[in-house]
């Protein structure tokens, strides 16, 4: 029987936390994003990413 993806659920009903309204989110984050072409590296809000290190 091969697995289907699409077919899992959750064993419990965990209710997620805040309100499914517009504008009552519990954390409102404003993400400016950027690119640096002399480093050459990717920033949000003027901190850059790098990708970590694989194993």
């Amino acid at each position: 029987m091969p697995f289907n993806e699409a077919r899992l659920a959750s064993l419990q009903h965990i209710p997620v936390p805040g309100f499914p309204e517009i504008g009552k989110a519990d954390v409102s984050l404003n993400l400016v994003a950027g690119f640096s072409t002399s480093d050459r590296l990717f920033m949000f809000n003027n901190v850059s990413y790098q990708d970590p290190p694989t194993p």
